[in-house]
């Protein structure tokens, strides 16, 4: 009897403690897991910090691409002006003005004063009358695009006025640039040209600003045509040289 209790207290001291090493092997293969995850957590913690900030720095910014501007912004000011000029005598019509329907030509007037690259250098050997010069190689010039009174025998409103202007733009010896357009010569033999100083300044035009001319061109020569006619309806709103001595 005592050695069958031995027995029985024995099997259950056995059984506690198989019951209890299995609680205690449950809790730190619990513990271990909650480490492993843990870990997990940080690292993936980590991974995203690290992808974030790599991120951002490849990111462009605005001031990464403000600063990149085209290179033909303002660039071809050398052809704004695409039409424009006249012949005295007239070969083809008359143009009115505003659009004149004709191709326009390789140079044209810039925003900027300057000298057209296609104008080459003479000088100036002395003025007839408002719209004509003499050059020293002997080229009798009709200033191209514009009409000035006449003066003489036939004498008109403003036509002494408007030669002792051209003479004040061009004194004899002045040397200057000048232009031609499609037809070079009218059917009188003169030069159609357009005339530059060194200073840039196109004479044609300038004479058109002061109201000592008025616009004039015929087939086909309409180069600067668009800044001539803005330069005549300018002087005649404000009433400059002829239009508000005539």
């Amino acid at each position: 009897m005592e050695e069958k209790t031995k027995r029985e207290t024995k099997g259950e001291t056995n059984e506690k403690t198989k019951k209890s090493a299995t609680r205690i092997g449950g809790n730190w293969q619990t513990a271990r897991v909650r480490k492993v995850l843990l870990i997990v957590i940080v690292v993936g913690a980590l991974v995203g910090a690290t992808l974030w900030w790599v991120g951002r720095a490849t990111v462009p910014t605005a001031s990464d691409t403000v600063g990149t501007s085209d290179g033909g912004n303002g660039s071809s000011d050398g052809g704004s002006s695409n039409s424009n000029s006249s012949s005295d005598g007239g070969n083809g019509s008359r143009s009115g003005g505003g659009s004149s329907g004709t191709p326009q030509t390789a140079t044209s007037e810039a925003d900027e004063p300057s000298i057209p690259s296609a104008a080459s250098k003479a000088t100036i050997e002395f003025v007839v009358d408002g719209d004509t010069v003499f050059l020293d190689d002997g080229r009798k010039v009709r200033l191209l695009g514009i009409d000035t009174p006449e003066v003489g025998d036939n004498l008109e409103c403003y036509g002494d006025e408007a030669t002792a202007l051209l003479r004040q733009l061009l004194p004899e010896g002045t040397p200057v640039w000048v232009l031609a357009d499609i037809d070079p010569r009218d059917r009188f033999g003169r030069s159609l040209l357009f005339i530059y100083t060194d200073a840039a300044t196109n004479v044609n035009l300038e004479l058109v600003r002061q109201g000592a001319a008025e616009v004039v061109q015929y087939d086909p020569n309409f180069l600067l045509q668009d800044s001539l006619r803005a330069a005549e309806r300018q002087a005649q709103s404000v009433g400059a040289g002829r239009w508000g001595s005539c």
